[in-house]
């Protein structure tokens, strides 16, 4: 039991037997569905219920990994998320962030940031500090189309965007989208259309 207060203020026992079951969350609006709020908050992952800290000094790079592995869609909360290798999205993965507050930072530009090897995947609203190449987009196991990448800055990298042919023509880079994606302080290239061993 536990202690509680009635609409009159007079104490009362409570019966706890389910208060470790999830409460229902019901939408507000004509023809809402009530749904469990373990099932509810499941519509939304973020890198921080992985175990990243945004806070620029701390690896973060692993937590990112394996929210990607793990689900379709990942939110990027604001802060500064430390990398030390590459970020890969397969086929039908989303990054989405909280706007130029979420940050990607690279620890130095031997790696490539992200990198898009398959189709269909999203990049949204975030930036990212550094690294060899921003963004590189390449059909390394199936064709690398489809692809949206809008409303992302790219600072102090060698090359912002790349678009690579790779090695295998059955696995293109074409049919990709770019929308107010901003490339500065570049090294080389901000876009690069490219075909590896060419």
């Amino acid at each position: 039991k536990g202690l509680g207060f009635d609409g009159s203020g007079n104490p009362v026992a409570l019966d706890l037997s389910g208060a470790t079951t999830s409460p229902d969350f019901t939408a507000a609006g004509a023809g809402a569905s009530t749904r469990s709020v373990t099932d509810k908050l499941g519509d939304a992952v973020s890198v921080k219920d992985f175990g990243a800290a945004g806070d620029g000094l701390t690896n973060d790079t692993i937590a990112i990994q394996n929210a990607l592995q793990s689900h379709d869609s990942v939110y990027l909360p604001v802060g500064e998320y430390l990398i030390t290798a590459t970020i890969t999205l397969t086929a039908r993965k989303t990054l989405i962030g909280a706007g130029q507050a979420s940050i990607l930072k690279c620890n130095d530009q031997s790696f490539n940031a992200i990198e898009v090897t398959e189709d269909y995947c999203a990049l949204h609203r975030f930036r990212i500090k550094g690294g060899n190449i921003g963004i590189k987009l390449f059909g390394k196991t199936r064709p690398c189309v489809q692809t949206s990448v809008s409303d992302i800055t790219i600072v102090g990298c060698n090359i912002g965007v790349q678009l690579d042919g790779y090695a295998n023509t059955n696995f293109p880079c074409y049919w990709n989208n770019f929308d107010r994606v901003l490339v500065e302080q570049f090294e080389l290239h901000g876009f690069h259309l490219y075909r590896s061993g060419a």
